[in-house]
């Protein structure tokens, strides 16, 4: 499967402190999925097979983000930070699903500025 991913996404800087600061932003993402099939290919190398991934899946996901980077500042040069997010979708994947989908999670960064 293939996914184009174009994010659109506005956000605001809080400085809380001189060393902590925090920028929520809220947006949106429109995710193009085209490629609905999977190849897998075993280790002899035999064997091939296609499985269809999904019964007419949408071409478009469009799923509404909130993030909150929070970010802690070393120096000049060196600042670091946690992401947390939430992201829910708008649309169905396939016409036969019951729910929306919905993703949170949590990632890092390293900023080094030469």
């Amino acid at each position: 499967m293939s996914i184009i991913k174009v994010p659109v996404l506005i956000g605001y800087q809080l400085s809380l402190s001189k060393k902590f600061k925090l920028s929520p932003s809220l947006g949106f993402n429109l995710e193009f999925i085209s490629n609905y099939s999977e190849n897998t290919t075993f280790r002899d190398g035999s064997e091939k097979e296609t499985n269809q991934l999904a019964k007419d899946p949408a071409s478009f996901l469009l799923i509404s983000h909130l993030r909150l980077p929070l970010e802690y500042h070393f120096g000049k040069s060196v600042k670091a930070g946690v992401v947390p997010f939430i992201g829910y979708g708008l649309n169905k994947f396939t016409p036969e699903s019951n729910s929306l989908p919905v993703t949170a999670g949590i990632g890092a960064r390293i900023h080094y500025k030469i």
